[in-house]
């Protein structure tokens, strides 16, 4: 069993043993070294026992200890961020003890595989790191001795990769605010490897933000020690550069960090923050304390797309609030629209120009080149949307709405000040008939068209509880569990009684105690309207997410009780039958439907095939491949039973040809007509059988057989003048 470490301290049993079955114990030795400085190693450690001693080599070769991992605490956990980057420091063990190793060979697919177990496994450790994260944060926080009125506003810009444009997006930024709206800037350059942003805006200091880092903590700081530490670029813009080497980049800690965004929003009317590219705890220590978040997105480059999709993946597993990010398309063509991106998750908030950029051949910024050109003029309308929005008393979260700019630096809200007037408020209410449109695709397995309206709507309506729950059904078909989680959350927190929304939350998550919440609340729901057959078929619905089908069934009846001609729990009666092993009941079911449609012929389908009635399933499913070929496997499904069919024919071929040699054989005609039943040919059958009987009056067998085919047509023809 592993130990209690806080990283897995809300791990369940199973997930717990999970991890342990991956876990490699064993003994340390004082002087042995773990791993060094730029080795291809992406493990999770864990100290048991004894104490290892984090260092990094400076420009000299000397090496300098930056932290001390003791019992039960652990290291290496980035790369759980960060697959890639070699290791930044050495470990080195200083206490012989004992030590558990997660090899990244067989931790990175225990928590990426598609299974409820692996998906809670790595949103409750990300969730760790993320709470880790905050408690340094806050705790650094907590010494400041600033009041809390008059803070500045935090800006950051990031990006999940290079050549984004970050830096010239957040230099720009500073600037403008410094030069044109005359506010106090701080210019905070957290790139801290390679400072392009100290360069650019023409800055060489011994002062960076790691020499402030050394004294912040420092009881006796004070303001004026602080601001030495800032260089002068304009009367109203300040820098704190990164540092010199990147060996010193190395020793700048979350903590120190915290501590410094704080004091500088005491000084200054606004921090800008240019930070590294990627996820490390810099940076997601950067994004917690900052206002408003610029997220940069090549647009011309569908590596980068994938990767800014993964980047916000990881925000979302850490519970950080993505309503503070604004998303903007940079090098954007003049006909560039956010629909001509790969479809993703990523709501582009607006786009910044692609122009030809000479400043940096001068070591210069954009703005102080060419300080109108179209790129410098598209962002001074997003700049001055959010000055206003900020004007108003609109909060930050509101910057995806409220913020966008094309190609020629328009803004989408010149023509209104008042962005309400321009996009009225629309309810899920008067979106009701697309919405139960949105249903019937769903029903109708057209997933990709269900997707693709979703998501349009969605740009119309974010307040419909009803909208998210189907959208997440439609992911949870599409089998991309991981925006179905999203959307589902989403779903639960517009509507907290949306309980068919947290259970199907609670199964995507493979939560059985949430499932089993709302199965509990739904059906205390559904005995006070005893009378609503909805909340009956949804209580079935949810009983058969958690495999109760027997409970399903009872549900289900009691919807049809209520409503006779309830379809849809008509067919959700019979699924359950089917799935409780009885295919044979699941179609009297589904018989007495009017129309089966495309769902009732394709599960009818389905349940002969359970029965091993080839041929019935066979016409069912071309039935349903005349409405809708694409439905589910319904092509692989005919596929597999054309092939089997035509081994059925060489075999009748096989027998017909023996037939011609000796007629005679009551035997192979009887064998011949369980062929032609197998095939759904009842006339070729019918006559097969009469022959045998006529060479072999005794054939007890054939005699059984052909009555049993009379009493079958008789039951048929006395149920159809029933119906009729």
């Amino acid at each position: 069993m592993l130990p209690k470490i806080s990283l897995f301290e809300d791990l369940s049993e199973n997930e717990l043993d999970a991890l342990a079955n991956i876990a490699v114990r064993g003994e340390i030795h004082r002087g042995e070294t773990i791993f060094h400085e730029g080795d291809k190693n992406w493990d999770l450690f864990i100290v048991e026992a004894g104490e290892i001693e984090i260092s990094v080599n400076d420009l000299t070769g000397t090496e300098k200890v930056i932290a001390r991992v003791r019992e039960k605490e652990f290291f290496g956990e980035m790369s759980l961020y960060d697959r890639t980057s070699a290791r930044s420091t050495t470990a080195r063990v200083v206490r012989s003890g004992h030590m558990i190793r997660l090899p990244s060979e067989k931790l990175w697919p225990l928590i990426d595989a598609p299974t409820p177990l692996s998906r809670n496994l790595s949103a409750k450790i990300m969730q760790a790191l993320s709470r880790r994260l905050r408690e340094v944060t806050q705790k650094a926080a907590a010494v400041l001795k600033c009041e809390e009125n008059a803070r500045g506003k935090v800006i950051s810009v990031i990006s999940s990769g290079s050549g984004c444009g970050k830096t010239t997006f957040a230099t720009t930024v500073a600037q403008l605010l410094a030069r044109e709206h005359k506010r106090k800037v701080l210019f905070l350059d957290l790139d801290l490897h390679y400072g392009d942003g100290t360069f650019l805006l023409g800055v060489y200091s011994q002062n960076s933000i790691v020499n402030l880092a050394r004294v912040i903590h420092n009881p006796d700081v004070n303001s004026d020690q602080i601001q030495s530490h800032f260089t002068q670029v304009h009367e109203n813009l300040h820098i704190l550069c990164a540092p010199n080497n990147i060996i010193e980049a190395e020793q700048l800690h979350v903590e120190s960090l915290a501590s410094i965004i704080g004091c500088c929003q005491k000084l200054f009317d606004y921090v800008v923050i240019d930070t590294n590219e990627g996820i490390n705890p810099i940076v997601l220590a950067a994004i917690e304390a900052s206002e408003r978040i610029f997220f940069m997105l090549d647009s011309q480059d569908i590596l980068n797309v994938k990767n800014s999709v993964r980047f916000f993946q990881v925000l979302t597993t850490l519970r950080f609030p993505e309503n503070k990010v604004t998303v903007l398309a940079n090098k954007a063509k003049e006909d560039f629209r956010p629909e001509h991106l790969p479809k993703t998750r990523l709501r582009i908030a607006g786009s910044l120009p692609e122009f030809q950029d000479s400043s940096r051949k001068d070591g210069k910024t954009v703005f102080q080149v060419t300080p109108q050109n179209r790129f410098c003029s598209a962002v001074r309308v997003i700049l001055n949307a959010a000055i206003k929005e900020e004007a108003n008393g609109k909060s930050a979260a509101n910057g995806n709405a409220l913020l966008g700019a094309n190609g020629n630096g328009k803004s989408a809200l010149s023509a209104h000040d008042n962005h309400d007037m321009l996009f009225p408020r629309i309810t899920g209410e008067n979106l009701s008939i697309l919405i139960n449109e949105l249903k019937l695709l769903l029903d109708e397995g057209m997933l990709p068209e269900a997707e693709r309206e979703a998501r349009e709507l969605l740009k119309f309506c974010h307040d419909s509880s009803l909208l998210y729950q189907i959208f997440g059904e439609i992911l949870m078909c599409r089998e991309i569990p991981e925006e179905a989680i999203i959307v589902l959350r989403k779903a639960i927190e517009l509507d907290a009684s949306n309980l068919l929304a947290a259970g199907m939350l609670g199964h995507v998550l493979g939560d059985r105690d949430q499932l089993n919440r709302a199965i509990q609340q739904m059906s205390e729901r559904c005995q006070k309207s005893a009378r609503f057959a909805d909340c009956w078929n949804d209580l079935g619905r949810l009983h058969g997410l958690a495999s109760n089908f027997d409970a399903a069934q009872k549900a289900f009846r009691k919807a049809l009780e209520i409503n006779q001609a309830f379809r849809d729990a008509r067919i959700n009666l019979a699924i359950a039958l089917g799935e409780s092993g009885q295919p044979g009941q699941a179609l009297k079911e589904l018989d007495q439907l009017d129309h089966k449609g495309l769902r009732g012929h394709y599960y009818a389908g389905c349940f002969h095939q359970l029965q091993g009635s080839f041929a019935e399933a066979y016409a069912e499913f071309q039935m349903a491949t005349v409405i809708r070929p694409e439905y589910h496997d319904l092509s692989k499904r005919l596929e597999h039973l054309g092939v089997y069919f035509s081994k059925i024919e060489a075999l009748v071929q096989m027998h017909r040809n023996y037939l011609s040699r000796h007629p005679a054989f009551p035997d192979l005609h009887y064998k011949l007509a369980e062929l032609y039943f197998q095939m759904a040919k009842e006339d070729e059958a019918v006559a097969e059988l009469n022959e045998a009987i006529r060479l072999n009056p005794n054939y007890t067998e054939a005699r059984q057989r052909l009555s049993q085919i009379n009493n079958k047509s008789q039951q048929a023809g006395a149920a159809g003048g029933k119906k009729h």
